[in-house]
């Protein structure tokens, strides 16, 4: 199978049919193509996932005591 038989040759068309052409073209650029935009948003998330997953991990691992100690430095407050 040859291109020209899948496409014509833009010097064998007629002014309406490059004129057509001309605006699927414009057309075509105009359009708002989504999947890089979705792949971009999902990288973004699992970057941001990556780091709360490891704050989360060393909360967990945290005693009651040591989160009360840490609160109250974030906060200001030392009256303990």
């Amino acid at each position: 199978m040859q291109l020209e038989d899948v496409v014509k040759p833009l010097d064998k068309m007629s002014d309406e049919e490059l004129l057509a052409h001309l605006r699927e073209v414009r057309h075509r650029r105009d359009t708002v193509r989504t999947a890089s935009a979705t792949r971009a948003g999902k990288a973004k998330g699992k970057a941001a996932s990556k780091k709360l997953t490891g704050l989360a991990n060393v909360m967990n691992a945290m005693s009651d005591e040591e989160r009360e100690q840490l609160i109250a430095q974030l906060t200001g407050d030392t009256s303990e």
